[in-house]
């Protein structure tokens, strides 16, 4: 909205709109096929539509496909098909799991959900809106030739134990080099998986500084917990309480920020698209500032997606304490109202 092995994963979500549902589903053997919603390991990626079912369709059904663009290289990922209502409840979920290395150029089913109950969701919006959601999640990456295709998702290589191992060196601090200072308490760390994983250490293990020279380095700017949680998934690459971490919003946002302060990439990029794929109406216009001022690519992605949720849930978004904070920053405001063009309103005193 990269062809490396990587046990990582990533996450983007986009949705399509459809306005006046109950006449585009009238259309037989029809499909619509989205722009691109979002851009994910250097793949684009489309969501495509049956309203009235592909041919291998059973009667009453609705067809969803995932389609993504790649000239070179294998992926592996799962994708997650979503239909909600203008509310954002959900409705009906399917996933499926593929790579690219059988050829074909697409995923997903010819039954995904029963038109019927598009219908039902549809039908509680003056405008006769639904929603179709597309998150994708890319689990790992070889180095390969070939089109992108969507089958089966199997890790890049077997598992080699080494996620563990690096935690297991991380919990226990043996053979630490380095001591971070966070609130008081010491963590024992080794200074050349931090310069490996956070070009910002890396710097300051090169220059003369004093955490150079001395082996200790006062953190200010983080907690300890956001601390312990940066350097686990700079270790690691994981994080043992994922689902915990994304669906607290404060701790989120304060792991994010750590991650683009000491630039580790693919940390911000997987915080990033756990929070878009769980976008609320209460929190999109304050994690519209939040991305704001992170300013990073994968936050400007994230912008993205948070500025086309808040025009379909518009009227809702627009009576939340977050969209008058978000018009109090002018800046930011400046930036976005053109994005959201006549839709958007700003809010009453």
């Amino acid at each position: 909205m990269q062809t490396v092995i990587s046990a990582t994963p990533r996450t983007a979500a986009g949705r399509v709109v459809y306005k006046g549902w109950s006449a585009l589903a009238r259309k037989r053997e029809q499909f619509d096929e989205s722009d691109e919603l979002f851009t994910l390991a250097g793949t684009g990626w489309t969501l495509i539509v049956y309203p009235r079912g592909h041919a291998k369709s059973s009667a009453g059904a609705v067809a969803v496909f995932a389609k993504c663009k790649r000239r070179e290289g294998d992926v592996q990922a799962e994708c997650t098909f979503r239909l909600l209502d203008r509310s954002g409840r959900e409705h009906g979920r399917e996933s499926v799991t593929f790579t690219s290395s059988d050829g074909s150029i697409g995923r997903g089913f010819f039954d995904a959900f029963d038109r019927a109950t598009v219908d039902r969701a549809a039908r509680h919006t003056p405008d006769d809106l639904v929603i179709f959601e597309l998150q994708v999640s890319i689990a790992g990456e070889a180095r390969a030739t070939g089109p992108m295709a969507v089958a089966a998702m199997h890790d890049a290589a077997p598992d080699s134990g080494l996620a563990s191992h690096m935690r297991d060196l991380w919990e226990s601090g043996d053979h630490s080099d380095m001591t971070l200072k966070v609130d008081g308490a010491e963590l024992a760390v080794h200074r050349g998986v931090l310069a490996a994983r956070s070009p910002v250490f890396a710097r300051m293990f090169k220059a003369e500084m004093t955490e150079a020279a001395t082996g200790v380095v006062k953190v200010d700017d983080m907690d300890l917990i956001t601390a312990r949680r940066l350097c686990e998934f700079m270790y690691s690459g994981r994080l043992v309480e994922d689902s915990a971490v994304w669906a607290d919003v404060l701790a989120s946002r304060a792991l994010i920020q750590a991650a683009a302060k000491y630039e580790v990439s693919d940390l911000v990029r997987h915080g990033a698209g756990r929070v878009a794929a769980g976008l609320t109406v209460e929190e999109v216009a304050d994690t519209i500032l939040f991305a704001n001022q992170l300013g990073t690519p994968e936050a400007k992605e994230l912008q993205a997606q948070c500025l086309a949720f808040a025009e379909v849930h518009l009227a809702e978004v627009q009576g939340t304490d977050g969209w008058v904070r978000l018009f109090q920053n002018r800046a930011v405001a400046a930036e976005v109202a053109p994005l959201l063009i006549s839709a958007m309103r700003p809010p009453v005193p």
